[in-house]
């Protein structure tokens, strides 16, 4: 019977990290369809969604008078 315990926390998330297998990983197969996939859940997680867009309504706040020396 292993009766070591490590309790260090950096330990335990090397653990867990070894068990985690990435969402968005490469797993063979067409680039193109994996790339198309990744821009999707980017956007998604950017947060630019299906809302519309608005459109610009630039102003000036000031101007130069002079020039720059």
């Amino acid at each position: 019977m292993n009766t070591e315990f490590n309790f260090s926390p950096s330990f335990h998330l090397r653990h867990l990290l070894t068990l985690t297998r990435p969402a968005l990983a490469y797993e063979g197969g067409s680039v193109a369809a994996r790339q198309a996939r990744l821009r999707a859940r980017l956007t998604e997680m950017l947060g630019f969604g299906d809302e519309e867009r608005v459109p610009l309504a630039p102003r000036t706040l000031w101007k130069k008078e002079h020039a720059l020396p």
